[in-house]
């Protein structure tokens, strides 16, 4: 040919490499890093070449800083970028992450990295139902069926109660309307922590017969038989707009031989009910 070379490599590690480019075949007889014996150095325009990074690769990835929560407070996890071969993306600070927290009764957090530095991305979320929660990182801004899982698996993060709240905690039963002198009266307190949901109870003494509604905001259910299951009670609650699927109830036999239904909706319904109370 016209005397040009072609010299084809690959490096799978990224950083900084020095450059020599020399006659021979390399080793003891040929051209060295030194341009000693055997070879002579042949003039070139870099003395230094720069790998960069390859694109993200979510199975590549790393989650860390793995531990567990208590309700209420700010907890969080640790993304390390990185390529196929392994290497950490420090040139690339916009690689977008989603973590996934399944907890009990199916609820649902999902948070989104909010940018990094040097390859690292830190998630931030605040859980409020205690147990244990599956946890799964993807790459990209789908928590569900998108992207790929960062390092291919699950884990598992438990959530502890918070420290008992008077504001949050609840106190209901017939002993704190009424009763008569010498007779014994009951009531009871249900305990929260400062950062549970906010609870409504609803009691129905036994015999009772017709059908009740409730108001969430400024929306009332469809009329609900006094002797509703907690699940015909929540379908009606999640009927309305604003609640949706974010309210879980509960129904348990009082000791007068009534129903109790326990209504907690969620974080984000708080505001609502809270402004609903200040109204009333």
């Amino acid at each position: 040919g016209d005397g040009t070379y072609t010299i084809t490599y690959s490096i799978p590690i990224s950083g900084d490499y020095q450059v020599y480019v020399g006659t021979g075949i390399g080793g003891a007889g040929g051209a060295n890093a030194n341009g000693g014996s055997g070879g002579e150095k042949v003039q070139q325009n870099v003395d230094t070449l720069r790998v960069g990074h390859a694109g993200l690769n979510g199975g590549g990835s790393v989650v860390t800083d793995i531990s567990d929560a208590v309700v209420g407070v700010e907890s969080g996890i640790t993304i390390e970028s990185r390529d196929a071969y392994g290497n950490l993306r420090t040139d690339e600070n916009d690689d977008v992450f989603v973590a996934s927290l399944t907890g009990p009764g199916g609820y649902t957090v999902n948070a989104t990295s909010s940018g990094g530095v040097n390859g690292i991305y830190p998630i931030r979320y605040i859980l409020y139902y205690k147990g244990v929660y599956e946890l799964t990182v993807r790459t990209g801004a789908a928590a569900d069926g998108g992207g790929e899982v960062v390092s291919g698996s699950t884990y598992t993060v438990n959530v502890e109660p918070g420290e008992v709240s008077a504001a949050s905690s609840t106190a209901y039963g017939s002993g704190l309307r009424g009763g008569r002198a010498g007779d014994e009266a009951t009531f009871y307190i249900q305990a929260r922590d400062v950062a549970q949901p906010t609870t409504q109870i609803i009691e129905a003494e036994p015999g009772l017969e017709g059908s009740f509604s409730l108001s969430v905001g400024e929306e009332t259910t469809e009329e609900i038989d006094v002797d509703a299951s907690a699940e015909e009670l929540q379908e009606a609650l999640v009927a309305l707009d604003g609640v949706r699927e974010d309210v879980q109830v509960e129904r348990e036999t009082s000791e007068s031989g009534g129903y109790v239904w326990r209504i907690t909706y969620h974080e984000t319904m708080r505001r609502m009910v809270e402004e609903k109370d200040r109204k009333d």
